[in-house]
């Protein structure tokens, strides 16, 4: 029905399930279904839910823009920017982040000359924690630092210092094990045992069941700066 008079609209109705099929349409302008119909060129649209069956192509600069302003964008090929904190989980069970398929993951810096965190994959695969140039690898907790494992192997390119406030032990508890403390370089070297302290047992060496051995290559001495050294046998 074509309506009388000014700006009359016309109404094409189709009977019960009937459509209205046009081979070729020109739209310029107007809404269908509220959605804004650009005219030669994109324009925009509202959505509450958005269904795509093979893929969702975002090539504006802008990215995708979520809830909060939050953006996801692809400026630089092969890297993807999410601009705002990066969570994993539901909130109620362990959040996982892992590598896409059996390949190692490794954590970095934006920079060049970043350290960086690697997981070796695989099975029995390596944690390396990598500073970079003189950088440190600091771990500070005001409880206890507690480490497990088979062996404890430090190599270290300069010094090794140990340093607590309070008692300290170094043990071996395996039968039939022994404690080495040794100076292997040769030349000058020295092992030094020092105590401040001002008891009769400063310095307290007890085999408790069996004996004691002092060898030296050469000529040497047990001194005491104030009163008797005593040695019972």
């Amino acid at each position: 029905s074509i309506t009388d008079g000014p700006d009359g609209n016309i109404a094409i109705t189709p009977n019960g399930t009937g459509e209205l099929d046009i081979s070729k349409v020109d739209i310029d302008g107007g809404t269908i279904d509220g959605t804004a119909i650009g005219a030669n060129a994109t324009s925009t649209g509202a959505f509450t839910t958005v269904a795509a069956s093979t893929s969702v192509d975002i090539s504006g600069a802008a990215g995708l823009i979520l809830q909060n302003d939050e953006t996801i964008t692809n400026a630089t090929d092969g890297t993807v920017l999410i601009n705002g904190t990066v969570a994993s989980g539901t909130g109620s069970n362990v959040g996982v982040f892992q590598s896409n398929g059996d390949y190692d993951l490794t954590l970095q810096t934006g920079n060049s000359t970043t350290g960086t965190i690697t997981i070796t994959d695989g099975t029995n695969g390596n944690i390396a924690i990598t500073p970079n140039g003189t950088g440190e690898i600091d771990l500070t907790t005001s409880g206890a630092l507690d480490m497990n494992a088979a062996a404890i192997t430090i190599d270290a390119s300069s010094g090794v210092s140990i340093d607590a406030s309070d008692d300290s032990n170094v043990t071996v508890t395996g039968s039939a094990k022994d404690l080495t403390l040794a100076v292997a370089g040769g030349g000058t070297q020295e092992l030094n045992i020092q105590s401040a302290g001002t008891g009769s047992s400063a310095v307290d060496i007890n085999a408790s069941a069996g004996g004691v051995s002092i060898d030296a290559g050469a000529a040497s001495n047990l001194t005491t700066s104030a009163g008797a050294l005593t040695l019972d046998g």
